[in-house]
């Protein structure tokens, strides 16, 4: 199941915990935005409701709109009922993606309940909203 959509899109996937996300998409936003005039932001996978603090920060820069639902489902959500969470990702994803030219996706950053199963996700969530997957891999020293 597809969106099929013919925005441009950029799915940003930590390989692993990654604390610098947050610097990697503030610096593509802007990039988005010069190219095709409005750029959203969606992260499929949050903590909980309200607490991401990445997509509050992204949000803030994008001058998102305000009626629409930028997240797709918790990672309790995913624990309970996976085809259900996907189902909600890809329903909501299609929902934010309709107002606007081009989309960055926020892959989640491996610290929460679903980190053994976080890259199976981020990588089954890129190819159901057909966006093309961007590995963030963290690198120390």
């Amino acid at each position: 199941m597809s969106t099929a959509s013919a925005r441009p899109a950029v799915y940003l996937c930590p390989t692993g915990h990654c604390p610098h996300l947050l610097q990697f998409a503030s610096g593509l936003l802007p990039e988005l935005t010069r190219r095709y005039g409005t750029a959203g932001v969606f992260r499929p996978i949050v903590a909980g409701p309200g607490t991401d603090r990445v997509l509050a920060a992204m949000l803030e820069q994008a001058g998102a709109h305000a009626s629409v639902t930028h997240w797709g489902v918790t990672a309790a959500d995913v624990l309970h009922n996976p085809s259900a969470a996907l189902a909600q990702v890809i329903d909501r994803y299609a929902e934010c993606a309709a107002r606007y030219e081009a989309m960055l996706v926020l892959g989640s950053e491996y610290d929460c309940s679903l980190a053994p199963i976080e890259f199976s996700w981020n990588t089954r969530i890129s190819a159901n909203i057909d966006a093309p997957m961007v590995l963030v891999v963290p690198a120390g020293g």
